[in-house]
């Protein structure tokens, strides 16, 4: 690769330009100005508070001066066959313009607002000069002096440009002693921009556009920024902006390590911006936009006013593994070849990339990054004992975020542009202060690998590990879950503990039958940690067999009835459960070898015992849930009575205490699903009434809804996908019924604001609470208690720890991340489980020491989330492949091993799809053996022998092959959708509407092309930023209707735009009529 300066022919000066075409540059505002025509964002403006005696026709003069010396300042857009051109002509007397309010009561204030209302005031780009300058009498000897020109003919480098000539030329005409007369320029904008589209013509950028199609070959990475709100789905340029000081110490610190590095500043700066962007997004390859002033062309241009910067994007490659001072050299390498390269038009190279246009987002970038330096003025203006640069408040920007360093001889400012849609202000604080913590450890260490360079402050640090997770709550932590229900037994003996259909037991009855049973196993062998396998439809023989086997001291292991056979026979074999307890006689049809107990059979119930000695710790077993597991096996994962118990103190807790004799707690759970552990232990431990839903396979929401009213439910949990379709039958069914339900635990999947809310109207006392947590941590690791008042188009968070845990978010060098930034949700505490039945190293790769309290253990859960500024969590989503559906965590490579293992399926790949919202249905990619006639319903049945019912996907799709990426892998984002909600083409092609044929004819004209169909995007056959231009224009002028540049982006094929303009003349015919 060159990095020595190129050699360019000499700019001709020409006269007798009439209308001149737009430089590469231009053209790319002119396109980006027509999305948004009233925005602020193409408005360039500077102003300066003089202190002193102004004369008013001197500026007046050495304003028109200035615009004579300038052709730029003089520019007007204009369309001449629908090809934006530009001309120079005169200034205009309005141009500059001179208001006095000296007699005003506030004039200060006023001429701020005067600022405020000039910045605010857009120009447009085509109807009228794009230059204007204002003086603003505050006192006889204060002023404010403003320039505005429209981004279209300015850069940072012009208005440093125009400062200096214009005191220049105002001092001469005062006749200021060694004011020097302004030298002519050799050449003007106009001699640049013929010559630019001479030089830079595509068959002389052969080089560069080869460079640039190199860096930007493959997959495009897409920088993904925690945002603070969604993308919007248009196009937005609001900003706003943030500045933060740089202290001397360390802005002399970063000058010595550039030069000891041999590097320019800018690409020290540049580098610790890459990794600040690194350690927020946890990517690799990150491109980030940054500019050239463009003025190196010759020593004529640079003191040109105009715009001249050249776009660019460097695409970077950067590792934990690396240092800072590698990566430095790759920056400062990066930013070699770009300057050589800079000169090949910016919106050249995205035509040639041709990459998906999605109107909300910049085609290469997100993030940018610039360097201005400022050289400070030796000489004042003439009269004036003081001037100062005036910064009015912005409400657009550009980019999404641009990192902006001003040097101002030494003094470095840092100005953060940010998109308000996207980020709020306090993020954008914090990030201020990671990177200048991360410019503190960089120069600290300069040869630190990039996991090293910590960006978060001491304080920052404590409140996250500490502060955050200061959770420790007194509980009785000896007791096990069985002495609690017995306590609570014999202060309520005669209430009713447990109601199923008609039946019921009271807290002695069910005491007492459990008690026999425990006995029963006791004399089978049953001892502390010993598992016993319970499989059995919800009944009161399944309270009793649950209680039973923990009063004997074993651990219950749940199983679904209605579990494939053979899933069944598996997690009684890896358990190596001895005993069995059921009911009926499906311990027939699994051919069980152990002992089979069945629940039903009154001799259990014989033994006259009325106690039963506790003979556990509370650090032993309670119970055993199996999950669906990565190996293509579920895993069983054992829980403590100790994790259980503080689960049902923190609960009581959330709900205030208010759980006792009074309510009537509904279980809806499957017994297999670790929900119902505390949907059946919290109403038993603190005295009331829990009742059993018989309906466990299909859950019938319509009986859900009557039960809740029918029974006077107080508690229950619900799953999310049956929330808001309870809540309607709740309001359609309850009449003038009050509803009881004041406490309702949610959790498992994101669930948003307006959801929760619509439950706090049906009772305005309803304590709702939101859990987070894998089965590992004991049902929840985190709660939230949602208190209403929020707005209804986010997701609820899932809270804090729960009491006597710690919740870490880390990345994957297990450095905690700051606020706002996603990482994996990491859980210690007393919640956690012991680990994996017989899988040691999975067991010791998931449970792993905690790096921040020695001695502990620490789960990694795989889940993605992100701390809040008031320190709940927010949930994002998993970082593998495993999903939570429907209340059930599922591992998709559980479900492609399954297919997989039949022997006419090739390839399988499942992922979730949203239909639509809030509708996500598990999806089977397959790719079959040859020959093979293998139906969906086949497949189906297959699945159905070995998984449940929630992992058989929904939908399943046929493929001739799987879709690869670079790397070989699958392609998961190119699965095409099974779905087609919209028709977005035109099947019928001959049956052209009379528009539509036009349409087609225009494209064809402009694009100088034939056989354009009517469904094709403008974009894929050659349409570009210039071009859309151009193409508006022509349908206008053709159809004579007003068609939007937003319009257009929207709907860019054929088809779409078609459709656009005919009910545009639709509505002009009503409105004529």
């Amino acid at each position: 690769m060159k990095n020595n300066k190129r050699k360019y022919d000499k700019i001709p000066h020409s006269t007798g330009i009439m209308n001149c075409p737009l430089s590469f540059q231009q053209e790319r505002v002119l396109y980006l100005s027509q999305l948004q025509p009233d925005s602020t964002l193409w408005n360039k403006l500077s102003c300066k508070h003089l202190k002193g005696n102004i004369s008013v026709e001197k500026m007046n003069e050495a304003v028109q001066a200035l615009a004579n010396r300038h052709s730029v300042l003089r520019t007007r857009i204009n369309f001449v066959n629908n090809i934006p051109v530009q001309s120079f002509s005169n200034l205009e007397d309005k141009n500059f313009q001179f208001i006095d309010i000296s007699n005003m009561a506030q004039p200060e204030a006023e001429a701020y607002r005067l600022l405020d209302k000039e910045y605010n005031l857009p120009i447009p780009v085509n109807q009228g000069q794009l230059f204007k300058a204002s003086l603003i009498k505050m006192k006889e000897d204060e002023y404010l002096l403003i320039l505005k020109l429209h981004h279209i003919i300015s850069d940072a480098t012009t208005f440093q440009l125009l400062w200096k000539d214009l005191k220049q030329i105002y001092n001469a005409l005062m006749c200021v002693d060694n004011a020097n007369i302004l030298p002519s320029l050799n050449i003007n904008y106009h001699d640049y921009v013929v010559w630019q589209r001479e030089m830079f013509d595509e068959t002389k950028t052969r080089e560069q556009e080869e460079y640039w199609l190199n860096q930007f070959s493959g997959e495009l990475p897409i920088l993904d920024l925690p945002t603070d709100f969604s993308i919007p789905p248009k196009v937005s340029f609001n900003g706003s902006i943030e500045k933060a000081a740089l202290p001397k110490e360390l802005t002399k610190d970063l000058q010595k390590l550039s030069f000891e590095n041999k590097v320019i500043l800018f690409s020290t700066f540049l580098s610790a911006y890459y990794i600040l962007l690194h350690k927020y997004s946890q990517q690799e390859d990150i491109v980030i936009g940054t500019v050239f002033s463009g003025r190196h062309y010759c020593a004529d241009i640079r003191n040109m006013a105009g715009f001249f910067i050249n776009t660019v994007g460097v695409r970077l490659n950067i590792e934990d593994s690396d240092t800072f001072e590698a990566v430095l050299r790759k920056v400062q390498e990066k930013i070699n070849e770009a300057y050589y390269m800079q000169d090949y038009p910016f919106e050249r190279l995205i035509e040639k990339i041709n990459p998906d246009r999605i109107d909300n987002r910049n085609p290469l970038f997100r993030a940018m990054f610039n360097m201005l330096n400022y050289y400070g003025e030796r000489e004042l203006f003439s009269g004036v004992e003081n001037e100062e640069y005036i910064e009015p408040e912005i409400n657009s920007t550009q980019a999404d975020i641009l990192f902006e360093i001003h040097n101002n001889n030494g003094d470095i400012k840092i100005y953060i542009e940010y998109n308000t849609d996207i980020f709020k202000r306090e993020t954008i604080r914090r990030m201020i202060k990671h990177y200048i913590k991360l410019l503190g450890n960089i120069v600290r260490v300069p040869s630190a690998k990039i996991s090293e360079l910590d960006i978060l402050n001491s304080d920052e640090r404590k409140q996250l590990l500490e502060n955050w997770n200061s959770t420790n709550k007194e509980y009785s932590k000896e007791k096990c879950i069985h002495q609690l229900f017995e306590e609570q037994a014999l202060k309520t003996p005669e209430s009713i503990a447990v109601k199923y259909n008609d039946s019921q037991l009271t807290y002695s009855q069910l005491n007492k039958k459990s008690n026999q049973l425990a006995l029963v196993l006791r004399e089978k062998g049953v001892k502390p940690n010993d598992i016993v396998a319970i499989i059995t439809e919800k009944s009161l023989e399944m309270i009793i067999g649950i209680l039973g086997i923990l009063k004997a001291g074993g651990a219950y292991l749940p199983i679904d009835p209605s579990y494939p056979l053979d899933r069944i026979k598996y997690m009684l074999e890896n358990s190596k459960a001895n005993l069995l307890l059921t009911c009926g006689d499906i311990a027939n049809e699994i051919g069980f070898e152990g002992q089979t107990l069945y629940l039903e059979d009154k001799e259990l119930y014989n033994n006259m015992v009325s106690k039963i000695s506790n003979n556990n710790k509370s650090t032993d077993r309670a119970y055993i849930i199996y999950t669906s597991g990565s190996t293509g096996s579920p895993k069983g994962v054992a829980v403590s009575h100790k994790s259980l118990h503080n689960f049902l103190c923190t609960l009581y807790e959330q709900f205030e205490g208010k759980v006792g004799s009074e309510d009537n707690c509904l279980s809806l759970a499957n017994i297999s699903f670790d929900v119902s552990v505390g949907e059946i232990f919290l109403p038993i431990v603190y005295g009331a009434k829990l009742l059993l839903f018989d309906n466990e396979m299909v859950v019938d929401v319509h009986k859900v809804a009557q039960t809740i009213l029918d029974e006077n439910i107080t508690f229950t949990y619900i799953p999310p996908a049956l929330l808001k379709e309870i809540h309607k039958l709740i309001l359609k069914l309850k009449s003038d019924k009050e509803v009881k339900l004041n406490k309702l635990l949610v959790g498992v999947e994101p669930i948003r604001f307006d959801t929760l809310e619509a439950y706090k109207q049906l009772n305005k006392e309803i304590c709702i609470v939101n859990g987070y947590g894998p089965t590992e941590a004991t049902i929840c690791a985190t709660m939230y208690r949602y208190d209403g008042n929020i707005n209804d188009n986010d997701y609820v968070p899932i809270g804090r720890p729960v009491n006597n845990s710690k919740i870490y978010i880390l990345d994957k060098n297990n450095n905690p991340v700051p606020v706002g930034v996603p990482g994996e949700i990491c859980i210690s505490g007393v919640l956690l489980a012991e680990g994996y039945l017989n899988l040691p190293k999975l067991t010791e790769s998931k449970f792993v020491s905690n790096p921040f309290e020695k001695g502990k253990l620490m789960y990694k859960t795989g889940d993605i989330g992100k701390w809040l500024s008031d320190g709940n969590i927010q949930f994002i989503g998993r970082s593998d492949n495993q999903i939570k559906l429907r209340g059930y965590r599922i591992e998709l490579e559980e479900i492609e091993k399954t297919l997989l293992s039949h022997a006419e399926v090739k390839e399988a790949v499942v992922i979730v799809r949203e239909i639509e919202p809030n509708n996500k249905l598990l999806t089977a990619y397959v790719v079959m053996e040859g020959g093979s006639a293998l139906s969906e319903n086949g497949l189906r049945k297959y699945l159905e022998k070995w998984l449940p019912s929630y992992m058989i996907p929904s939908i399943f799709v046929k493929l001739d092959a799987l879709p690869l990426n670079q790397n070989g892998k699958v392609d998961r984002k190119a699965l095409p959708d099974p779905v087609i909600e919209k028709q977005t083409t035109k099947e019928c092609e001959e049956a052209l509407t009379e528009v539509e044929k036009k349409l087609i004819e225009i494209t064809e004209k402009l694009l100088n092309i034939k056989g354009v169909s009517i469904n094709d995007n403008f974009f894929r056959i050659g349409g570009n930023s210039l071009l859309t231009i151009r193409f508006i224009s022509e349908i206008e002028e053709t159809f004579n209707i007003s068609l939007s540049m937003m319009d257009f982006i929207d709907l860019p094929v054929l088809f779409e735009i078609a459709k656009t303009i005919e009910l545009a003349l639709s509505e002009a015919a009503v409105a004529r009529n």
